[in-house]
């Protein structure tokens, strides 16, 4: 982010997202020895995916059409809709006709 970004930091941290605005300020505080050996487990976590990627031919895992909800909103919280607003795409039950 910072090799991207970080020029663009003084005029437009206003208009920018506030994540990339923190991404882009932790990447300055970063040292040339924290970037180079983050670039070394870089290139060990690649060797160890292609390894594991050497004896398979495809790699299947769930999607998501929507983008996450932020962190905050990850705390367990009791929920006030009823069973049937929490349904997936307010489908119906097998027992009820379409």
């Amino acid at each position: 982010m910072v090799a991207l970004h970080a020029d663009k930091l003084p005029r437009m941290a206003g208009a920018m997202q506030k994540d990339l605005v923190q991404d882009i300020e932790q990447g300055l505080t970063l040292t040339a020895t924290e970037i180079a050996r983050s670039e070394v487990l870089r290139s060990v976590l690649w060797h160890r995916v292609r390894a594991f990627m050497a004896t398979r031919d495809l790699l299947v895992l769930p999607t998501v059409a929507v983008p996450p909800s932020p962190w905050s909103s990850h705390t367990r919280r009791r929920s006030t809709a009823s069973p049937r607003a929490a349904t997936c795409s307010g489908s119906t039950s097998r027992t009820e006709s379409p």
